[in-house]
């Protein structure tokens, strides 16, 4: 699956943990995909240590969000 894709994916499941109780099997898969995201974002070097807020491309934005959504939906699946 596309990165977008699998952030589209991840974004939803994140946005109905929000907003509402879900089960443990649906924050698993959100988890998974967000971790394969993480993955895909390091190994196409989209994000570096050394850029600046303007040098990241406006594109790439969503990527930044990623641990942010893992940690969210880690603390709601304990």
């Amino acid at each position: 699956m596309p990165l977008p894709a699998l952030l589209v994916e991840a974004s939803k499941i994140h946005s109905m943990a929000s907003e509402s109780s879900v089960d443990q099997e649906v924050l698993g898969k959100g988890i998974q995909a967000l971790r394969l995201c993480e993955e895909m974002i390091s190994k196409l070097g989209m994000l570096s240590s050394n850029e600046t807020k303007v040098d990241v491309n406006a594109a790439n934005l969503k990527s930044l969000l990623v641990p942010f959504f893992i940690g969210e939906l880690t603390e709601k699946n304990c």
